[in-house]
């Protein structure tokens, strides 16, 4: 498997783009975080939240493999 460098400009699949590899030399890109069901928060205003946890992975897992994706 390729080793990319995620730079703070280009997104994971900017860069595989201009390295031109084919399908099986991209590098696999993790589900996005899943999304919390209604059940799953008690809605009593916790800090932090389970939402709170969700959002900040959500962010993270963005800017490592772009939000396009």
């Amino acid at each position: 498997m390729s080793n990319l460098k995620v730079t703070s400009n280009a997104t994971l699949s900017e860069q595989t783009k201009s390295k031109n590899l084919t399908s099986s030399e991209m590098p696999v890109i993790p589900a996005p975080p899943e999304k919390p069901s209604a059940h799953e928060c008690c809605g009593s205003g916790c800090v932090p939240c389970i939402y709170d946890y969700y959002y900040d992975a959500l962010e993270k897992w963005q800017q490592e493999h772009g939000s396009d994706n």
